[in-house]
């Protein structure tokens, strides 16, 4: 999938037919970004994230795997990034890609932004 780069710094896939984005979308009935760049000077993304309310979903690619995300220096940095991003007051869930955006994630999603501000 081709990604096109957007003025404000975020990639969102041009044929607009991302599966979980729009199941985000219709069931919080908010919008939801895809490779949303949160943070001012780093150019960390979120998987999605609903700006508005600053909350972010993260799935968590290769960790049955040993991949990137559960070795140490893959650690380290998802550590840094999800600390930096909480003292930027978002809220950010984590997800295995085996734990699929539709079974319980969709009400722990809708129950954070509820606690959200405003929402």
């Amino acid at each position: 999938r081709r990604q096109v780069q957007k003025p404000n710094g975020n990639r969102q896939a041009d044929n607009g037919k991302d599966i979980i984005q729009q199941v985000l979308n219709r069931t919080t009935g908010s919008d939801w970004v895809r490779e949303y760049r949160f943070h001012p000077k780093r150019l960390w993304r979120f998987d999605y994230a609903c700006p508005q309310h600053k909350v972010a979903v993260e799935i968590e690619g290769n960790i049955f795997a040993f991949g990137r995300h559960n070795r140490p220096l893959g650690m380290v940095k998802d550590m840094e990034k999800y600390n930096s991003a909480t003292s930027l007051g978002w809220s950010v869930l984590r997800f295995t890609p085996r734990a699929g955006i539709f079974r319980n994630v969709m009400g722990l999603i809708a129950k954070v932004l509820k606690q959200k501000e405003g929402y």
